[in-house]
């Protein structure tokens, strides 16, 4: 007996030192990440800082452990907006604290700035203000990440240094913050067209990705992303206009311990490049986008985490015995949940020959793609390096009768372009028509029209619009508008409007307006309305209104306002109002007007027959009162705000002049719908509510008209005796339609 006693000690302590361990385990880590395009008048407005949030977001989210409600993407705010975050955030930190919970929080800007602040449209968000608000987040690790010109300002007021990254061990107890910037106090931030992105941003997703793992333990810590994105930032920026960019950190951590950013090894799908690999590494996805440049050593085994989908590698090798470099290409298919292995057996050489033909200078040693033509931050045009193309071929008209003719070179631009069957052109800078098919893969600028389909073709970017009897289709980047009697597809993001008698279809974001008279797809984020006959959906972040004549989806969080006939749903954190006969949403604020609400924030102001609201009011009755007998009812809402739906009845004898009922009636029914509030005190409630609706009887001389109609207003109090069961009562005030109103009385039973 007394050895058994032990042991049950032994298995006691044994439960209770894990359970520690777990709670002491457990990280909550928030995530704001902010991009503003909008510097003011005076500044050219960016490109790329708002996709560059929403990507680091994403990276975060898919690899970094931020949940989808702790997860803030706010695009051009005001500092109210973002003050109002970081409150939100500092609340939510202190509930997890108290909870024994670890919490990191991560705040992103990408955007203007000067040496005093950010800039925000026409406001300034100075550095002091900024990391006061930081530091009163009551978090274990706060990390801040500021992507613009001067930012190092930021940390040189604690004395941050433009060097190498800090050197510590990785430690999971490591508390106080780290702060990075892309610049020193005195550079400008640059941002690409040929990355759609900023030099540093696009460095630092790479290295979260899992460049960046030195140790090749499939995590990425604070201290090798940013050693990562110093060592790149600085290398892509050696032969800019502006010159080298040198990233800067101010960090302060107890406990000698680094952060760990990312795990590679959590996503659905990843690429290993075995030790066999070694050279200058591109990978563009489906669309031509670069997702990741990176230099692989050989000897070594690197993992790259990357979403399911086709990828396209480049691979610039040094080859030893012809003294020079060599260019590679791959193509591989990720899967779902499955680890791809490449190894150097698996690349093939690409004829360079053409290239060289065609000018008459050598193919750079440098493996990197040629930076020309890339708008820096200031608006202003980079030639950071010479042309490798030779000067363009015009051909003012092209004319094609048949398929199958050669219709286009890469290095020609067609400034008209005509045909029947089928049309081609690599660089249109005019005007296209087909009556039957339309093609361009390179750079077109103007106006394409088809009677069958107008096609963009990958590493390509659109300026002008589409028009098509069937459809249109763009593989990367346009900008402008699509018209489409049957269908409309952008494969990467879009800017502009689209109009399709069918459906409207942008892979990734969108900026602008879709009309549909059937489907509105955004795969990713969306900014603006979306007009749709059956369905909108976004992926992500909605920022604007959708309408449609069935359902509205946003996957994300929602800005805005969702109106639809039948289902409205919006997931991640909302604000904004819902419409519709069914509304679900997750967390944040607003409104819904439906017959059925449910949404799993509190705050949420639901008006409708039903409404599930988490922690809300949602009480059955049975009452009697003036102007029935028997009734039953439903008083659902959040804390205070709620909805009322009744439905009543009474038998009276004949000849009775009982309440509104006139002589002769023998029986009457009630039904009435109100919203009313309910303030509570411990035990004890006060509600007040206002309902209006109509008592049809027996009698045909009354039926259902207007004198049937009433208002009722009520003022009661309550006590609620078990957690389901309370009593209520209180004063009723009726008006009737036909002139009439009477005061009465109300009691019940309140589940």
């Amino acid at each position: 007996m007394r050895v058994m006693r032990c042991l049950f000690g032994v298995w006691l302590l044994l439960a209770a030192v894990a359970v520690s361990a777990e709670e002491t385990a457990s990280i909550r880590r928030f995530g704001i990440f902010v991009g503003s395009n909008d510097g003011g008048r005076e500044r050219t407005g960016l490109r790329w800082a708002e996709s560059d949030a929403r990507a680091l977001s994403g990276v975060f989210a898919e690899l970094g452990g931020i949940r989808r409600e702790d997860n803030a993407i706010l695009t051009r705010p005001d500092i109210r907006t973002i003050k109002s975050q970081l409150r939100r955030v500092s609340g939510e930190a202190v509930r997890a604290k108290n909870g024994r919970v670890r919490t990191e929080v991560v705040f992103y800007f990408s955007g203007h700035s000067n040496e005093e602040g950010l800039l925000l449209g026409r406001e300034s968000y100075g550095y002091k203000a900024l990391r006061e608000d930081i530091n009163a987040i009551p978090a274990d690790m706060r990390i801040v990440i500021l992507d613009s010109c001067a930012s190092g300002a930021f940390t040189r007021m604690k004395g941050g240094v433009r060097a190498q990254a800090f050197l510590l061990d990785e430690q999971a107890e490591a508390t106080g913050y780290a702060f990075l910037t892309s610049s020193s106090a005195t550079e400008v931030s640059q941002e690409s067209d040929r990355i759609r992105g900023s030099y540093f941003t696009h460095s630092l997703i790479a290295g979260l990705r899992g460049a960046a793992d030195t140790i090749g333990n499939g995590r990425v810590t604070l201290n090798e992303a940013y050693r990562y994105a110093y060592d790149e930032t600085l290398a892509k920026t050696e032969q800019t206009l502006f010159g080298r960019q040198h990233p800067s950190y101010d960090i302060q951590i107890n406990g000698s311990g680094d952060v760990v950013l990312t795990d590679v090894r959590s996503t659905s799908a990843g690429l290993i490049l075995d030790e066999t690999v070694a050279g200058r590494l591109s990978i563009r996805d489906r669309d031509g986008f670069l997702i990741a440049e990176i230099t692989k050593t050989a000897g070594k085994t690197l993992e790259l985490a990357l979403e399911p989908g086709h990828y396209r590698l480049m691979l610039m090798a040094r080859d030893e015995a012809n003294r020079g470099n060599v260019l590679f290409g791959a193509e591989v298919t990720l899967e779902e949940d499955r680890r791809l292995a490449v190894k150097a057996g698996d690349f093939s050489p690409l004829d360079l020959a053409e290239a060289v033909a065609r000018g008459d200078v050598e193919a750079p040693e440098d493996p990197e793609e040629p930076e020309t033509g890339e708008e820096t931050e200031t608006g202003e045009v980079a030639e950071t390096r010479e042309k490798t193309e030779t000067a363009e071929t015009r051909e003012p008209v092209k004319f094609q009768l048949f398929p199958g003719l050669e219709s286009g070179r890469r290095d020609t631009t067609v400034h008209l372009l005509l045909g029947l069957f089928a049309a081609e052109s690599y660089r249109l800078k005019g005007l296209g028509f087909a009556p039957i098919g339309l093609s361009t893969r390179g750079d077109m600028t103007g106006v394409q029209m088809s009677g069958l389909f107008n096609f963009q073709g990958v590493l390509s970017e659109m300026r002008g619009a589409q028009f098509a009897g069937i459809g249109n289709r763009a593989g990367s980047v346009p900008e402008g508008a699509q018209f489409a009697g049957i269908y409309n597809w952008v494969g990467n993001s879009m800017r502009g409007a689209q109009f399709s008698g069918i459906v409207n279809w942008v892979g990734k974001d969108f900026s602008g307006a879709q009309f549909s008279s059937m489907v509105n797809w955004t795969g990713q984020n969306m900014i603006g309305p979306q007009f749709g006959t059956l369905l909108n959906w976004v992926g992500k972040d909605l920022h604007g209104a959708q309408f449609a004549g069935l359902v509205n989806y946003a996957g994300g969080g929602m800005t805005g306002g969702q109106f639809a006939g039948i289902l409205n749903i919006a997931w991640g954190t909302t604000r904004g109002i819902q419409a519709g006969l069914i509304n679900i949403r997750d967390k944040g604020s607003g409104g819904q007007l439906g017959l059925i609400n449910i949404a799993s924030d509190e705050r949420v102001n639901a008006v409708g027959l039903v409404n599930v609201v988490k922690n809300g009011l949602f009480h059955p009755l049975v009452f009697t009162d003036n102007l029935a007998r028997y009734n039953v009812g439903l008083k659902s809402g959040n804390k205070w705000l709620y909805s009322l739906i009744r439905i009543g009845t009474d038998h009276l004898p004949p000849d009775s002049s009982d309440g509104f009922v006139l002589v002769g009636e023998s029986q009457t029914t009630v039904n009435t719908f109100g919203v009313g509030v309910e303030l509570t005190y411990k035990k004890a409630f006060f509600d007040m509510d206002i309902s209006a609706g109509h008592a049809p009887n027996s009698s045909e001389s009354v039926g259902y008209g207007l004198s049937s109609f009433l208002i009722q207003a009520r003022l009661g109090a309550g006590l609620k005796l078990f957690a389901h069961l309370g009593f209520s009562g209180g004063l009723t005030y009726t008006y009737f339609f036909r002139g009439e109103h009477e005061i009465g009385f109300y009691a019940g039973v309140q589940l």
